[in-house]
């Protein structure tokens, strides 16, 4: 038994180094994620907090996944309304898996906004049809988040 356990222990320093490396930090209510493929080198950064998260210039906002938000209606900071049918093409040139999605239901409960919009916005509100009360989502603090991680090595655009 020992002798196994020794054994076991022996080779824990030569098992190989993951091909990707993951960080988590928080600040501000958000949680910042970081991987660096060691082969690459490549390094990316996404930022999550409740059922919002942001990624490669692009906010999704997550609602159940039976939810249809194809005719879905949002604000930003009390602003007037806007129809996410003009933000399908940024989801079409991201490659959102749009060829997995399924035919009755391509949006699969999610609503995604580009980051440039979003800069400076404390509230961001949908509406996912005339049946339902918009569903608020806070912003705050994502903008300093994504400022101080750039001392992570992530990008501030």
């Amino acid at each position: 038994m020992i002798g196994l356990l020794l054994a076991g222990m022996l080779q824990l320093p030569f098992l190989p180094k993951p091909q990707v490396e993951h960080k988590l930090y928080a600040l501000n209510h958000w949680q910042i994620a970081t991987a660096r493929d060691r082969f690459t080198g490549e390094f990316r950064c996404s930022f999550r907090r409740d059922r919002v998260s942001v990624a490669d210039g692009v906010a999704t906002f997550r609602f159940p996944e039976s939810a249809d938000t194809g005719d879905a209606v949002y604000r930003l900071d009390s602003g007037p309304p806007i129809s996410v049918h003009g933000e399908l093409a940024t989801l079409d040139a991201r490659n959102r898996d749009l060829d997995k999605a399924p035919l009755d239901n391509p949006s699969e409960g999610r609503v995604v906004l580009p980051m440039a919009k979003l800069k400076g916005v404390n509230l961001v509100e949908i509406r996912l049809n005339v049946r339902h009360a918009p569903t608020k989502f806070r912003l705050n603090g994502l903008a300093e988040a994504i400022s101080r991680s750039t001392v992570l090595g992530c990008r501030a655009d």
